[in-house]
């Protein structure tokens, strides 16, 4: 969503032809994929559909549909964001939605190991950019 704002813009800058069809391309496959990333039309799933999205990415999801539904009049966008809208939601919904969330992305996690990958990652020795500056050894970098 965040490449379509970009085409967008890019569009009303250059009112390139290309860029325009690019763009509507683009609407095009996010209003046959939304109904895939709904979740009981209430939230939005989060990547490869593991789990659900966490609220922050969640909120970010909704307020990018709406925007693009502005300057699209995509009627079908601002249907999801609203429908995805955690006001609309009453609290046991929500604590269920974020209990939801929290289990699937635990199962994800317990499932692929992910903890174990931040720490193969942390061992990995590195050189600070600036030790490696003065000791002159830029050709590393």
């Amino acid at each position: 969503m965040n490449s379509l704002l970009g085409l967008h813009d890019l569009f009303v800058e250059t009112e390139d032809p290309k860029v325009g069809q690019l763009f509507r391309a683009g609407l095009d496959g996010l209003k046959n994929l939304l109904p895939w990333w709904d979740y009981r039309r209430k939230w939005s799933w989060y990547g490869c559909r593991c789990y659900l999205s966490p609220p922050a990415y969640h909120c970010q999801n909704r307020l990018l549909l709406s925007v693009l539904a502005r300057l699209s009049g995509e009627t079908i966008l601002a249907e999801y964001a609203d429908r995805w809208d955690p006001a609309n939601l009453s609290q046991s919904e929500r604590r269920r939605i974020y209990l939801e969330f929290l289990v699937s992305k635990n199962a994800f996690r317990l499932k692929h190991r992910t903890w174990r990958q931040k720490r193969r990652s942390a061992a990995i020795p590195t050189i600070p950019v600036a030790t490696a500056i003065a000791d002159g050894r830029t050709a590393a970098l």
